[in-house]
């Protein structure tokens, strides 16, 4: 037996207490002989025996009550059978399984993955302990409740293998509450086993409030147990695409695929690295010094290959095999054209330059469109839209479209309008009730202290570094005008911020919607608003959001397993990289429907290895009952445990209810001696 609280054990001396009372309330009575009453002792002495073994059950049972209720308090655990057997099995038995990447490392002792182990052990408890109880099965990608007839069928169900998606802890629990609620599920326990990574269990989330005291308001008992797999062995290696851009000069086509390669122990090292390319493989030895680093291949497209291809990096097996392998796919590389809407002739003239810089060479174009006449432009030939006026008012419906269809749109605040201290635009127009921004008033920095960027992601999106690791040198340009933004509410929540300024405030946002992107910057490449006419940052950003948007018009496209859902659960997307079936909805690949072709990968989030502490769990959980148990140190048997406070209250009531009895026969004794002296 554990205890919860082992401190409030220290109150055991409290058990003098009782004795202590009872010997100083004999202290007030005195013995004095009466010649009177001599011959009655003899008479009563055999009354007086019954009387003291009374006297001292009562004692007995005083102090019984002040010990039940210290251990009560202490919260006493029991595990195994004989837990489950004094606290009875729960009515519903929710399964939260987390089967991401991350949960596919491989104990050496055990030889088993992180999820078989949890399922081991989850259906062994189960048929020892908990046959009678309904379960219910909630996976991390579908995250939906499913009842299943019993623990036998679940190594036979799809949504139990191995994936690799990433897990999002808070919204599981939400199904598994919604779940509670919708069928009055009575006294329910919560199973979870989790390698606590912090990216999936998101601590600072405002949903873990709602959803804890969601839980704690609950009529019926309901508890947590979780499982402890949070250990790692130290001996893995990830590969993670970072980018694949492919390249059309006189001569040749080139495909240029950098990759980000991360492992847990520090040495140097060469291993062999796989590189697949439309099916044929060939062997590169990678020197790899530190823990981390960023891989650069460069290779030759034949002209032949016009519908494009794919291709495959893997490095050697390890203790986790999800992370070792990323896919890219490459198209026809048409002509990419974009757009510049802009009524500001130098700003246009520059957005124009940096995204086609060399048309003949780089193979984009780029078109220029005034305010009032971008109705006119045919939407399905572009790549991207660079926007550089006042919002739209009309025709805001197929702008958005054209987003949602995979398009590219990067808005820049126009020249002039509001001033600092000013209003923005009114706010009303259609545009910022779909997209849920619009631009507020103009911010002058002082002369001597110009705006800087201080914070942007670096790993990916349109100010990532460079394919050979060198990063974007954002935090050296001078920005002396900005203009705010006004996010409304509900949609204006989906912006989210990838580069700020020092105060905070944003440089450029992004939104994904549907199948595209929009983007939000907050300064011009202009001499009075930035320094960013020298092209260190404009140039590639543009470059980088011209290219996702022309994926749309090559067929092909890349995506996160996991966040990425087909249009219609109808379609069929077969396998292009494994003749084993892989389903696309929670396995890493290359799948091909129609003449559409997608790579997906991994969620990047699986490679942190930032982990949540044990400790901090309850605070999560708030007034919700948490057990965390260490799994892979222990056997099954001890691993469910039951807190049995509540059988030593009863315990102690029963205690009360006899010495109340016994008090209750000993005045009743006093009553019929004074009526005999009588």
């Amino acid at each position: 037996m554990t205890f919860l609280n082992p401190i409030l054990l220290w109150g055991v001396p409290a058990l003098l207490l009782p004795v202590v009372i009872h010997l100083l309330n004999r202290l007030r009575y005195r013995s004095v002989k009466w010649a009177a009453v001599m011959f009655l002792v003899s008479a009563t002495r055999s009354s007086v025996r019954h009387a003291r073994l009374r006297h001292f059950l009562i004692l007995l049972f005083r102090v019984l009550v002040v010990l039940l209720f210290i251990l009560a308090l202490s919260r006493p655990l029991i595990g195994g059978w004989l837990g489950i057997s004094i606290a009875g099995p729960a009515e519903t038995i929710i399964i939260l399984l987390d089967r991401s990447a991350s949960m596919e490392a491989v104990d050496p002792r055990q030889r088993v993955s992180k999820r078989q182990y949890a399922l081991d052990m989850f259906k062994k408890e189960i048929q020892e302990t908990s046959s009678s109880s309904r379960l219910v099965l909630v996976e991390n990608v579908l995250c939906r409740p499913q009842e299943i007839a019993g623990v036998s069928v679940l190594d036979a169900m799809v949504t139990t293998g191995p994936t690799d998606t990433a897990a999002d802890i808070p919204a599981m629990l939400r199904s598994a509450l919604d779940y509670m609620i919708d069928n009055s599920t009575g006294r329910t326990e919560i199973w979870m086993a989790s390698d606590f990574q912090s990216s999936n269990w998101r601590p600072g989330s405002r949903e873990w409030q709602n959803i804890s005291a969601q839980m704690a308001s609950l009529p019926q008992d309901v508890r947590v147990r979780l499982l402890d797999l949070g250990e790692t062995y130290g001996r893995n290696m990830s590969v993670a695409l970072h980018d694949a851009v492919q390249r059309r000069s006189s001569d040749a086509r080139r495909l240029s695929v950098s990759v980000d390669i991360a492992r847990e122990t520090l040495s140097q090292d060469v291993f062999p690295m796989i590189v697949t390319l439309d099916g044929t493989r060939s062997k590169v030895d990678v020197a790899l010094q530190g823990q981390s680093m960023r891989y650069l291949k460069r290779m030759e497209i034949a002209d032949e290959k016009d519908p494009g291809g794919w291709g495959k990096i893997e490095v050697p097996a390890d203790e986790n095999n999800r992370d070792n392998a990323c896919y890219f796919v490459y198209g026809s590389h048409p002509p990419l054209t974009a757009a510049v809407v802009s009524s500001d002739t130098e700003s246009a003239r520059y957005l124009g330059l940096a995204i086609a810089p060399a048309p003949g060479l780089v193979n984009t174009f780029c078109e220029q469109s005034f305010p009032e006449d971008w109705a006119k432009l045919s939407l399905n030939a572009l790549a991207m839209v660079a926007w550089q006026a006042e919002l739209p008012e009309k025709g805001v419906a197929r702008l958005v479209d054209y987003i949602n269809d995979g398009g590219s749109v990067v808005f820049f605040p126009p020249s002039g309008g509001a001033e600092a201290g000013g209003a923005g635009n009114a706010g009303t127009n259609g545009f910022s009730q779909l997209l849920g921004f619009d631009w507020g008033a103009v911010d002058q920095s002082p002369a001597e202290e110009p705006f800087r960027i201080i914070a942007w992601e670096e790993n990916e999106g349109p100010l990532a570094g460079t394919s050979d690791g060198r990063a974007l040198p954002a935090g050296e340009l001078a920005f002396f005008r900005r203009r705010g933004l006004r996010l409304s509410d509900g949609t204006g929540d989906n912006w989210h911020a990838i580069a700020g300024y020092q105060d905070g405030k944003p440089f450029l946002m992004r939104r994904s919607i549907g199948k595209g992107r929009a983007y939000l910057c907050t300064s011009l490449p202009r001499d009075d608003w930035s320094e960013m006419k020298n092209g260190r940052i404009i140039v590639p950003m543009l470059q980088r959001m011209l290219s996702v948007g022309g994926r749309r018009l090559s067929g092909i496209d890349f995506g996160t397993c996991g966040d990425w859902k087909p249009d219609n659960e109808d379609e069929t997307w077969r396998s292009m990289d494994s003749p084993d079936q892989k389903d696309v909805r929670w396995h890493a690949g290359v799948y091909r429907h129609g003449g559409r072709v997608i790579a997906l990968n991994r969620s990047l989030r699986e490679d942190n290895p930032e982990i949540v502490d044990a400790s901090e769990l309850q605070d999560l959980f708030g007034e919700v009952k948490v057990q965390v148990l260490k799994g892979l140190e222990k056997q099954v048997d001890d691993a469910v445990q039951s807190e049995i406070w509540h059988i030593f209250i009863c315990c102690a009531l029963a205690c009360m209810m006899v010495e109340s009895a016994l008090l209750l026969q000993e005045k009743k004794r006093r009553g019929r001696n004074e009526d005999s002296w009588r």
